[in-house]
């Protein structure tokens, strides 16, 4: 049973550093889903910091599978954080707090932890608190703010938006009317973009962010919903990542399509093959009239 205990923790670990962390100014996290048991993600964490940023704290979130309503979060942090003030529960009940989530139990026994001498840990058991619009529409903002940078979900999601729930009350759909914003992936809680989306968010975000640029002869082909191929692309945000969610844009940043990357920035522009972009969406022929 140890043995095996032992195994679990190594395949955590693994996929922490081979999938990737998302990192943020002074945050880097991942979300497990259900992958692995809820009771290890901390562990998994504390050992991933020492092979990630160490200067940046840790989340890990894990999905709860016999409680849908409940999400487990864990941080980790090291001594030289803490000298400056880092506080990772008072920080997690702030921002719970904040998305209309609340704390169900804290750290074992209600009492924060110690991993190692100068290693801190928290881990929360967070609960939906209820579902009003304006909780909704500040989640929805702060995970685009997360993923996209701030100020990206007041540009995203305006205010006469409405929202589709799973049958366990989780947002599965963000609307503006008829059009589709965006949609929540279970897995990560991360955001995939509609076409309406991602023409919001085209207006908020300055170029070269979260772009590919494609070659002008293509361009029709990948405004209809073909995938962007490596060979075609012509720029790309340095900073994008495989998985990311982008925007896929002529030469002159004419939105054509969104989608997820295959590929990071550099990787697309070296390569002559393959797909960059799987695109999701097209805008259709129709967008070449704004020129």
């Amino acid at each position: 049973m140890l043995a095996h205990h032992r195994s679990v923790i190594r395949d955590l670990l693994q996929y922490i550093l081979d999938t990737g962390v998302t990192e943020l100014s002074h945050l880097q996290y991942i979300h497990t889903g259900d992958r692995f048991p809820d009771t290890i993600v901390g562990i998994g964490a504390g050992m991933a910091l020492s092979k990630l940023d160490w200067r940046k704290p840790i989340m890990v979130l894990a999905a709860m599978v016999d409680e849908p309503e409940v999400t487990k979060v864990s941080m980790r942090t090291n001594q030289w954080a803490l000298a400056r003030g880092v506080d990772l529960q008072e920080a997690l009940v702030e921002a719970s707090a904040g998305v209309g989530w609340a704390v169900q139990a804290a750290g074992t026994g209600s009492r924060p932890g110690r991993l190692s001498p100068g290693i801190q840990k928290r881990s929360l058991l967070i609960v939906s608190t209820g579902y009003s619009k304006d909780s909704l529409l500040r989640r929805v903002r702060t995970i685009a703010d997360f993923q996209f940078g701030a100020g990206s979900g007041e540009a995203l999601f305006p205010d006469e938006c409405t929202f589709q729930l799973s049958s366990t009350g989780r947002i599965r759909q963000v609307r503006l009317g008829k059009e589709r914003l965006a949609t929540v992936r279970a897995q990560d809680g991360r955001l995939t973009l509609g076409i309406t989306g991602a023409a919001r968010l085209s207006t908020r975000l300055a170029p070269p962010a979260y772009r590919v640029a494609v070659q002008e002869d293509v361009a029709p082909f990948i405004a209809d919903g073909k995938n962007a191929m490596a060979k075609h692309v012509i720029a790309a945000d340095a900073g994008i990542r495989a998985g990311d969610e982008v925007l896929v844009v002529t030469g002159d940043d004419l939105l054509l399509a969104t989608g997820a990357a295959l590929l990071s920035g550099p990787e697309m522009l070296a390569f002559n093959y393959g797909v960059a972009v799987k695109v999701r969406q097209g805008r259709g022929t129709e967008c070449f009239q704004e020129r």
